[in-house]
């Protein structure tokens, strides 16, 4: 009776070991925050204008057509979306302080390839905008730009870039998201 009693409290201990040890893996797999995981970001409003330019009249929200087609899913490591028939992909690093950054980050038309989506006008433009905004550096080293991530509200999302130094009149580059199911 006592062997049995051993070898059960030997698996239970055993069982309790890999749990835990498989619960430790899982989360270090991810460092996206919890709130932004799993949803897939809707483009609601692009800000994009230098800062010369900020301020004015720029037609920066998108149309409802264009906000149905422009979305991203952010990963722990990378970030997938499209502009209507424009794919948009690249890596994501998690920085500290609600800082991330989208190395690689990049547009590809998709609507020759089989299952792809046919091209509207703004599509191109769009992708464009969020690949200049997002991937692209004004820094020497060239490396992707960092952005600070918030939530407004529950369900939005907005990226600003931390490299503009806007006055206090002047509005810094960001682009704002709502949840979609």
């Amino acid at each position: 009776m006592s062997l049995s009693r051993s070898r059960t409290a030997r698996r239970i201990v055993l069982g309790g070991l890999v749990l835990a040890g498989g619960v430790l893996l899982s989360s270090c797999g991810s460092d996206i925050p919890g709130e932004l995981a799993d949803v897939r970001w809707q483009v609601g409003r692009i800000e994009d204008a230098d800062l010369a330019d900020s301020g004015t009249a720029v037609a920066s929200s998108l149309s409802q057509t264009d906000q149905a087609r422009t979305w991203l899913a952010l990963g722990g490591s990378t970030v997938t979306g499209a502009a209507g028939c424009m794919s948009l992909s690249g890596d994501v690093e998690w920085l500290d302080n609600d800082r991330v950054r989208f190395p690689g980050f990049s547009a590809r038309d998709i609507s020759g390839e089989s299952g792809g989506t046919s091209c509207l006008a703004n599509d191109s433009d769009l992708a464009d905008r969020l690949v200049a905004l997002l991937g692209d550096s004004s820094d020497a080293d060239g490396d992707a730009p960092t952005l600070r991530w918030s939530t407004p509200a529950e369900d939005e999302l907005r990226l600003t870039r931390t490299d503009d130094d806007p006055s206090n009149w002047q509005t810094g580059r960001f682009v704002e998201f709502l949840a979609t199911p």
